[in-house]
């Protein structure tokens, strides 16, 4: 009787378990960038994503620039800073920023856990990779 009771028990947890895994909504595209701005120019910004540190303690490094007119600025709460000048007044040199990975929008799945204010950008391409 206890026995059966346990399989019973067990089934059911099981049971709840995957039902609310079934819910989850998982992300469709790759997960975010996060990059450094470095440097904030009138007509363009540069960007450095770190990718790993090195044996003798350097790191590897992407460099991005990138202009101005050739990416789209929003913040998580959807509202878009298309004036430069919005842009400088929320970052500066050392502010993260998150980059979409590729040609789409960074997937609302990832976004749920970020501030609204947190700053995304589309359109960021790789420029070199040096050791820092």
């Amino acid at each position: 009787m206890i026995r059966k009771l346990f399989a019973c028990l067990t089934v059911a947890a099981f049971a709840t378990v995957g039902v609310a895994q079934e819910g989850t909504k998982l992300p469709q595209e790759p997960g975010p960038r996060f990059l450094v701005v470095t440097k904030i120019d009138k007509d363009d910004i540069e960007l450095k994503q770190v990718l790993r540190t090195l044996k003798d303690g350097l790191h590897e490094v992407h460099i991005y620039q990138v202009k101005f007119q050739s990416i789209k600025i929003c913040q998580v709460n959807g509202k878009k800073l298309v004036d430069p000048e919005e842009f400088r007044k929320q970052a500066k040199v050392g502010t993260v920023v998150l980059a979409a990975a590729d040609e789409h929008e960074i997937d609302r799945a990832y976004l749920s856990v970020l501030k609204d204010d947190t700053l995304l950008m589309e359109g960021v391409i790789v420029g070199s990779s040096k050791a820092k």
